[in-house]
């Protein structure tokens, strides 16, 4: 399918999912991380990290980033 291992496959659909649910929603990370498979919080950290080099704090900040933009060319308008 991918050359690589089922679970590292998983991992990173896992991972893929709970960035667009953290840019997509308003959902806490912890029900994110839950929602999208992972056993423990714990675990979804460290793999969210590992597998985009990124907090997924950074993933939120970003949402809000783009609404905050939104909101400001609307309001130009």
């Amino acid at each position: 399918m991918t050359g690589h291992p089922i679970k590292e496959y998983i991992r990173k659909r896992r991972t893929s999912e709970a960035a667009c649910l953290l840019r997509q929603t308003n959902l806490p990370s912890i029900e994110i991380g839950f929602r999208c498979g992972f056993d423990t919080y714990q675990t979804y950290i460290k793999t969210f990290k590992r597998n985009t080099g990124s907090e997924n704090t950074n993933y939120s900040e970003f949402r809000i980033l783009q609404i905050r933009g939104l909101m400001s060319i609307a309001t130009e308008e």
